[in-house]
C-alpha cells in the first residue's frame, strides 16, 4: 500500500527516467 501512495506522490516521468538510465548503461 505505501509504494502505491509513492508511486502515485511521484509522476511517472520520474520513474521512468532512472529505469531508462538504468537500462541504457546495461545495453552499453
Amino acid at each position: 500500500m505505501q509504494q502505491f501512495k509513492i508511486q502515485k506522490h511521484i509522476p511517472d516521468q520520474f520513474y521512468v527516467m532512472p529505469l531508462i538510465g538504468s537500462c541504457d548503461s546495461g545495453v552499453k
